[in-house]
């Protein structure tokens, strides 16, 4: 299972576990670090090292005319980054940047379903999704528009960031998570609700 999929199975688990890690606090930012050096890239056939997208932090504002995330690393290099979005209710979205050597990159926006434990992915159609990466910085910002989750029609809402390879023999292989959970490696820790300015 790779780290997307994992991340989604955690938003199935039951309601006062995730109570418990999403915590009383509410804003309209949130901010976490992760420990750079923690990601990991295949090497030869099986062989785990450190490399690829090393998330270190991540800022995420949920606005009126935008949900904007910010998502810093150890350096830029190539892989695919997908940002979580789960609302209290409704649809549930994956940002996901997929992000080349060449600076070439892939943006779309997909809706996550789970049913009886299967997962199932659909692509959304949103024009304005737009993602920014910015070597000198470091960092990859993404701007989603109200209308790209639920029609507009959401108020909280909790993150999750996650990174894999991109390389062909490796497509899909976990590199890191952001906020990792304390007990459950691989799943994220949902930190608090973000609430609407």
């Amino acid at each position: 299972m790779n780290t997307f999929s994992r991340c989604l199975v955690s938003l199935s688990l039951p309601v006062a576990a995730l109570a418990i890690a999403a915590g009383p606090a509410h804003a309209q930012r949130v901010h976490f670090h992760d420990p750079a050096g923690d990601a990991r890239v295949v090497h030869g056939r099986s062989k785990l090292v450190p490399g690829g997208l090393d998330i270190t932090r991540v800022s995420v504002d949920n606005r009126p005319g935008a949900l904007v995330a910010t998502v810093g690393f150890d350096k830029i290099v190539s892989g695919d980054l997908f940002v979580l979005v789960d609302p209290r209710r409704g649809q549930s979205v994956a940002l996901v940047s997929r992000h080349h050597e060449d600076g070439r990159t892939r943006n779309f926006i997909r809706s996550v379903s789970l049913t009886a434990g299967d997962i199932t992915f659909s692509r959304v159609q949103c024009d304005g999704f737009r993602v920014a990466w910015n070597d000198n910085t470091a960092e990859a910002k993404l701007w989603m528009p109200p209308r790209c989750l639920n029609g507009g029609h959401y108020g909280a809402v909790r993150v999750g960031v996650g990174t894999e390879d991109n390389r062909p023999a490796h497509r899909g292989v976990d590199v890191d998570t952001a906020p990792n959970h304390p007990t459950h490696r691989g799943l994220l820790e949902w930190r608090r609700w973000i609430e609407r300015d």
